[in-house]
């Protein structure tokens, strides 16, 4: 799944890993930093805990995912994943 927000994209692959690129602005792109990321960057898993990623929403300046657990398909928010500017 590849999702498009202001300047910066998402992709989930089957597995539920998460890459980002494109405008780091307001820290959209889970690097921990504002700079622009040219190619996709794999966001570190210590980030979900042991959810896997199943869906995630972009905004023009927000990014929200959707996970579950690895055990079970029961889907659960973690708002401690990002950050609010």
């Amino acid at each position: 799944m590849i999702k498009s927000g202001g300047s910066y994209n998402y992709a989930i692959n089957g597995e539920g890993q998460v890459y980002s690129w494109g405008m780091g602005v307001s820290y959209v792109l889970g690097s921990r930093n504002e700079d622009t990321q040219y190619e996709p960057f794999d966001i570190p898993t210590r980030f979900f805990k042991s959810e896997k990623q199943s869906s995630i929403s972009l905004g023009a300046q927000h990014v929200v995912y959707l996970g579950h657990d690895e055990d079970t398909e029961v889907p659960k928010f973690d708002e401690s994943v990002f950050k609010v500017v």
